[in-house]
């Protein structure tokens, strides 16, 4: 383990994650994040020697603190002492999210299982096993199990977790595979292909609720449940599925483009001529942005 004492916060990176707990109740800069949830680190230097350890984050959504960090870096002031340190943790983690790069030889997929008769039509064994994995079903999961299995039946893919969930306020079974991610209901059925994702995670909102974050580009996904336990397993299903397809060298892994940040500047300016950002928000904002940018 890695571990770095600042003036602010201590920071430790071990098994692929970092961790930033603020020494200070007033700092709510707080950090749980795996290695794949990080853009980037950066180690600046004041003019009177002290240094700033920068975390950048993939996802501007990604809590900090309870709150989306809003494309902010996390930020642990370093003294003289510490920078050593600081250097060892900066060089440890890049050269990581380096090798998270690395395109292993093209191999094949995993195989999926084929289709066994039964009373009820053609079911799928991964599919079922996915769904005997659920802890938390409701009412309505067997006959939309029953849907997974038709949606499925042709699947290029296996089929690695599902959990109950919500969309546009329809119940249904949000379904990860290997290719893709589904979220079926009675009504409906949508569609997110691996090579659209740009990251999940899970997130609380008030209400009670917890929320599957889902990016595409586009106007993403938001899938609901009033328990997590089942929505980790489908992040962690859906991280791990993209992982396979950028070992086959399918997908490879996205930064924000210039375009996407200048979307994310223009947005800004907007909230703030409109009030709903303080002008401190917006400078914090803003630098964030820029040097986003610079490591683009």
């Amino acid at each position: 383990m890695l571990e770095l004492w600042g003036s602010t916060a201590a920071v430790r990176y071990a098994d692929g994650r970092v961790v930033v707990s603020p020494l200070s109740v007033e700092d709510e800069k707080s950090l749980d994040a795996a290695l794949g949830d990080l853009l980037g680190v950066m180690l600046g230097l004041t003019e009177d020697g002290e240094g700033v350890l920068l975390l950048h984050l993939r996802s501007p959504e990604f809590p900090v603190g309870g709150a989306p960090n809003l494309r902010c870096p996390v930020s642990v002031h370093v003294g003289p002492d510490g920078l050593e340190a600081a250097k060892a943790l900066v060089t440890a983690i890049n050269a990581d999210l380096l090798e998270l790069r690395r395109v292993p030889p093209a191999g094949p997929l995993p195989t999926p299982p084929a289709p066994v008769p039964s009373p009820q039509g053609p079911r799928r064994p991964d599919v079922d096993a996915a769904a005997a994995r659920m802890r938390h079903g409701s009412r309505r999961s067997g006959g939309l199990i029953a849907k997974v299995h038709a949606q499925c039946e042709a699947e290029p893919g296996c089929v690695l977790e599902m959990a109950s969930a919500a969309f546009r306020g329809g119940a249904g079974l949000v379904v990860a595979t290997t290719t893709r991610l589904l979220f079926i209901s009675a009504r409906a059925v949508f569609e997110l292909p691996l090579e659209a994702l740009e990251w999940a995670q899970v997130v609380w909102k008030p209400g009670l609720v917890w929320v599957l974050q889902v990016a595409d580009g586009g106007s993403g996904l938001e899938l609901s449940a009033h328990d997590r336990d089942d929505l980790d397993r489908v992040t962690a299903a859906v991280r791990h599925a993209c992982e396979i397809q950028r070992a086959v060298g399918a997908i490879a892994p996205r930064s924000p483009s210039a375009a996407d940040l200048f979307t994310e500047w223009q947005t800004l300016l907007e909230r703030r001529q409109l009030g709903m950002v303080t002008h401190e928000e917006f400078e914090r904002q803003a630098v964030g942005l820029l040097l986003a940018v610079s490591g683009n």
